[in-house]
């Protein structure tokens, strides 16, 4: 699979994620795909229970995709997740595929921040 059908891909799964398409969600992934979240140390084995994580959230966010960078059979998407509340968070999510279906996705986040007043002098106008 080359790097534009691995991108288009990502591309249809946020806009399933956004319409909570599940189904079509979950159609761009292997059966036995993994769902990490490093940061809280979660872990998912398999689209079913990746799609009933997600099913049981009490609000989802909007995907925002900002950039894609692809390599192979490697897509790293840059995202804004906005939710109703008007919060939002930053996020980088690493895609690994097989055969051109999402195999692996890695998402970290972070909330926005000002920047420290003593970068200030260095930071680009």
């Amino acid at each position: 699979m080359n790097e534009e059908a691995n991108e288009q891909a990502v591309q249809r799964s946020i806009q399933a994620f956004n319409a909570r398409r599940w189904k079509a969600y979950a159609a761009e992934m292997v059966p036995d795909v993994v769902l990490e979240y490093p940061q809280s140390g979660e872990r998912f084995v398999g689209s079913e229970q990746c799609m009933a994580q997600l099913r049981a959230a009490p609000s989802s966010p909007r995907l925002e995709l900002k950039r894609l960078h692809s390599s192979g059979d490697l897509v790293v998407a840059e995202m804004e997740e906005v939710y109703d509340s008007g919060d939002s968070w930053k996020a980088v999510l690493i895609y690994e595929f097989q055969n051109g279906k999402i195999a692996r996705e890695i998402g970290y986040w972070g909330k926005r921040f000002s920047a420290p007043r003593w970068r200030k002098p260095f930071a680009a106008p």
